[in-house]
């Protein structure tokens, strides 16, 4: 009887043994798991999806990117707490402590603040092209010469400096193979050229596209040119354009 005590108490701890190890087993590899993250990118005012946003996990070497429709997604991360960085061009950066568990998936929503931008060569190109055209009006306001505005040209379909001049009264075009040249009617002189305030008698071409050209004013005899335009020897007329960009 001895005996089989001896060997039932035997295989009861061979049995204690077996679970512990299988338990150390199971522990062990929940240690080594890993975690994830879904998430998604907002506008904070609009809570619209933000695309192309750097979405970085602080102190790793993870670096993502916002899809279309704004999400975003990592796998086989370890867990552990981490700082989610997101960055756009438009808003301001945004972090946020998230914590990911073994083996879980977390979902996340980040909203980004939207922020002005100010582009200096946009603001300057906008404050040339209000002088400009208020200058514009108000030569046009005096009728010296013909006016033809951007919303002119979008009108007759125009698509190069000829196409603007073509109905003008007083201006006749000659036109060849080689292109057209634009003489005055009642002198049948060749007109100066002036763009954006500067003499471009040799790089103008009536071929020039109209885009980008929002304004053109035609002075047909150097009576009816404002002294701001006449340059050197003109003794004829003077087409002045401008253009959206400027000098």
């Amino acid at each position: 009887m001895d005996g089989e005590h001896t060997q039932r108490s035997s295989m009861r701890v061979a049995s204690l043994i077996l679970a512990l190890s299988v338990a150390a087993m199971v522990e062990t590899g929940a240690g080594q798991a890993t975690a994830g993250i879904a998430g998604k990118l907002l506008d904070r005012s609009s809570h619209e999806p933000v695309e192309g946003a750097a979405i970085a996990l602080l102190g790793t070497p993870i670096s993502l990117r916002s899809s279309v429709t704004g999400q975003f997604a990592a796998t086989g991360l370890r867990p552990g707490t981490y700082v989610l960085q997101a960055r756009a061009l438009g808003y301001a950066p945004a972090s946020q402590v998230i914590e990911l568990l073994a083996s879980e998936t977390l979902a996340v929503v980040v909203e980004l603040q939207p922020v002005a931008i100010t582009l200096p060569s946009v603001t300057v190109e906008t404050q040339w092209r209000q002088r400009v055209m208020l200058e514009f009006d108000e030569r046009r306001q005096q009728r010296r010469g013909v006016y033809i505005t951007e919303e002119d040209i979008k009108r007759t379909d125009a698509t190069r400096l000829s196409d603007v001049l073509r109905s003008v009264p007083g201006v006749r075009l000659i036109c060849r193979y080689t292109g057209c040249v634009a003489r005055m009617a009642r002198n049948e002189c060749q007109p100066d050229f002036v763009v954006d305030g500067h003499s471009a008698n040799n790089a103008t071409s009536l071929e020039l596209p109209t885009i980008g050209i929002i304004g053109v004013e035609i002075y047909r005899t150097i009576t009816e040119t404002p002294v701001e335009f006449i340059r050197g020897a003109n003794t004829c007329g003077t087409i002045v354009i401008w253009t959206r960009t400027g000098p």
